[in-house]
């Protein structure tokens, strides 16, 4: 369901927003990326907000609202509320309405140390404030969770690329060719990856999709993290991980070592990664790069719609691949020796 067409064809939307809010000026699209649904609502007095049309239920979105607000870290965007309740209602219909941050996200602003340090600081706050929540979420799950599947699911993909036959496949077959040969150099690292994670003593909710997208830097350079509907519990070095894997390598494929250390530093000066924490956070970002299932099948059914980010995976687990030795050394010698 298109959120535009829901609201214009819904007269009492504007009736039900002036409840609570002045009346609506101006409804207009936002490309927020590949299946965000986002209108940008200006009301009468000039007051900016974005609705999104919301994938979760009334009971998860009040839960989820509770924990965040317990949580007590600023950096957070809270959805607004309408008599205390997170969310509007319109014809059985759930809009998650937030207020609009005049800024950039943080992928367009990647280079400044000081700001990816801010933004570890700000993701170690929100872990230490999480570690007492108590929210019924999903666990984290990485995909695939043997290297055996993964050998089938690569074998699948093949095979559904050469029925196929598309122009599209050369890119594709680039992108698999990468990842049986990161798959090869990852075996023993990434060995038994699944329960090590469901089997850590310290389990706890953590945001699970930070990266540059969801992180905003306010004009007056204050930072908000937004996206919060992947809350599950795992572990806090896998929001690390993922960061680093999604924000923190180059358009050509390098990863930026420098940011990788401002955001480890920005974190620990709030909270310590103990040894074996550290020794997670190679195999957590192999994981990561590894976990393709989704994007294969996305590319099979949409190849135009994902092709940029098939590229730049391909060009990332290339470097990867070709500094392999040098990669696992940062990770597991130099990363964390200014803080032993």
């Amino acid at each position: 369901m298109q959120l535009s067409a829901l609201i214009s064809d819904q007269p009492d939307f504007s009736q039900l927003w002036e409840t609570h809010f002045p009346a609506v000026q101006k409804l207009s699209s936002v490309n927020t990326g590949l299946s965000a649904d986002v209108l940008k609502l200006t009301t009468t007095e000039g007051e900016i907000y974005l609705l999104k049309l919301s994938g979760k239920s009334a009971g998860y979105l009040q839960n989820r609202y509770k924990v965040l607000c317990s949580a007590h870290v600023q950096s957070i965007l809270l959805p607004l509320t309408f008599y205390d309740i997170p969310y509007l209602c319109l014809n059985n219909t759930i809009l998650e309405v937030y207020p609009y941050i005049s800024g950039k996200h943080l992928s367009c602003n990647c280079n400044d140390p000081e700001v990816i340090s801010q933004s570890g600081k700000q993701i170690a706050l929100l872990h230490q404030q999480f570690c007492a929540a108590d929210f019924a979420v999903d666990s984290l799950k990485l995909m695939p969770q043997s290297f055996q599947q993964l050998c089938r699911e690569l074998s699948l993909a093949e095979d559904i690329l050469q029925q196929k036959n598309s122009p599209e496949n050369c890119l594709a077959e680039q992108y698999l060719k990468a990842l049986r040969s990161l798959y090869s150099l990852s075996q023993s690292l990434c060995k038994d990856l699944q329960s090590r994670i469901d089997n850590i003593s310290t389990p706890q909710l953590i945001h699970g999709d930070l990266h540059g997208d969801n992180i905003i830097t306010a004009l007056n350079n204050r930072l908000y993290l937004i996206d919060f509907n992947k809350i599950m519990t795992g572990h806090k070095v896998f929001d690390l991980a993922k960061f680093i894997v999604c924000s923190l390598f180059s358009a050509s494929g390098e990863m930026d070592k420098r940011q990788v250390k401002a955001l480890l530093a920005g974190y620990q000066s709030h909270s310590v990664i103990c040894e074996s924490e550290q020794n997670l956070l190679l195999p957590l970002i192999l994981g990561l790069q590894l976990n393709s299932r989704w994007l294969l099948r996305k590319y099979s059914v949409v190849p135009d719609k994902v092709s940029e980010l098939i590229q730049q995976n391909t060009l990332q687990i290339n470097w990867i691949n070709n500094n392999f030795s040098s990669f696992q050394v940062f990770f597991e010698q130099e990363l964390f020796s200014s803080y032993c």
